[in-house]
Order: structure tokens, then C-alpha cells, then sequence
């Protein structure tokens, strides 16, 4: 990384990022709050509501019956 790479960078956006990786990877919710040190799960769980939603209900119902749940989430 470049010095100036290196000044658009905070510590938010790498405890984001963070979030959003270990969510992508399957890892539970409880050891994500953990690895971040938060007590309540209402920022884990915005940072990472899309990587969520991918494996939600209705993510999980879409593929249950052979459908593309990023598909029908815009029909």
C-alpha cells in the first residue's frame, strides 16, 4: 500500500470490512460479536446485512426450490 492508500483508511472501515469478511465466510454472528468486542448485535448486523440476506429465509427458500434469490428480489 501506498502512503496515500494508506490515509483513506480508518479504523472503521477496517472493523467494517472485518465484519463483512468473516460474515462472507459463513462464521456465526455471536463469534463475529465477539472477534469485534460488541454486546449487541445491531452494528455487526448492519455492516453485514448483505452477506445476512444472502443466507436468510428467503435466500434459503429460493434455493430450496431451484430459484436465484438475487433474481427474484428484483422481479
Amino acid at each position: 500500500m501506498t502512503a496515500e492508500e494508506v490515509e483513506g483508511v480508518s479504523g472503521h472501515s477496517i472493523r467494517v470490512g472485518a465484519t463483512q469478511d468473516l460474515l462472507a465466510l459463513n462464521i456465526d454472528l455471536g463469534s463475529v460479536m465477539q472477534a469485534g468486542r460488541w454486546k449487541t448485535t445491531t452494528m455487526p448486523m448492519r455492516y453485514g446485512e448483505h452477506q445476512l440476506a444472502g443466507r436468510g429465509a428467503m435466500a434459503r427458500a429460493a434455493e430450496t426450490q431451484g430459484r436465484d434469490a438475487k433474481v427474484d428480489a428484483m422481479t
